[in-house]
């Protein structure tokens, strides 16, 4: 095996959710969650660049506001439902080595991820707000 394909024998994935992976069969649910998630993930890289980077000053505030604070909560709320869902498995049984690698790794990030966010845009409008009632400071 090669390229993406080599790590599919120690993904923390059972062995049917990997098979249908490797043979392109797997639930449309699935596609599609991978899918969103890596269009928000992206979206909140992309607008968190643009509060520290030069072409920030051309970002108006509202985008940033109105964008990162649901990007922030959507990847809490993946965190939290996730993690739960998680916790269920684990004390059932079930899954319990996809269960455990999501609780411990990508449930946490996630947390993290999305409540940096929300820090990102609440200091970004303060910064813009703080430089806008003081011209003579610079930014």
């Amino acid at each position: 095996m090669f390229g993406g394909t080599a790590l599919w024998n120690i993904a923390p994935l059972p062995q049917s959710m990997i098979d249908k992976a490797r043979t392109h069969t797997a639930d449309p649910w699935f596609v599609v969650a991978d899918a969103v998630t890596l269009v928000l993930a992206l979206a909140g890289v992309l607008l968190a660049l643009a509060t520290v980077r030069p072409w920030r000053r051309t970002l108006p505030v509202w985008i940033v506001r109105y964008t990162l604070w649901p990007l922030s909560l959507l990847m809490v709320l993946r965190a939290v439902v996730a993690g739960s869902g998680d916790v269920r498995w684990l004390l059932t049984g079930e899954l319990a080595r996809t269960a455990f690698w999501d609780l411990f790794l990508w449930s946490p990030l996630f947390l993290v991820w999305g409540l940096l966010w929300a820090a990102t845009a609440v200091s970004y409008v303060r910064r813009v707000e703080l430089s806008s009632a003081d011209p003579q400071k610079p930014e």
